[in-house]
């Protein structure tokens, strides 16, 4: 595990959050009631979810909520394509020549 200082720490979690910031503003509100199954959250629940994430401990206060919304934030990206949207990620990928959703 590598360590951050604090810029980094403070920079890495707000990179987080601004793509997460556009995965959900790339996602149709229209859409937002999606499950993938029927036992799945819908994009609005996640979103819920990651907003109110809560931690219990200084580790998880510090990179287990980073953690957590990454791994949320790739459940949406796999409900973008699900939905026929190509995530930002990919259309950032050099070289690539793929629409925006």
């Amino acid at each position: 595990m590598s360590l951050y200082d604090i810029p980094q720490l403070v920079a890495s979690f707000r990179s987080v959050r601004r793509d997460t910031i556009q995965v959900a503003e790339e996602i149709p509100e229209a859409d937002y009631e999606y499950r993938p199954s029927a036992a799945s959250r819908s994009v609005a629940e996640t979103l819920v979810h990651i907003a109110d994430g809560r931690s219990i401990n200084r580790f998880e206060l510090l990179l287990g909520s980073k953690e957590h919304e990454l791994q949320h934030r790739a459940q949406l990206t796999v409900i973008q394509r699900l939905l026929g949207l190509v995530p930002h990620f990919t259309r950032a990928l050099p070289g690539r020549k793929v629409r925006a959703a």
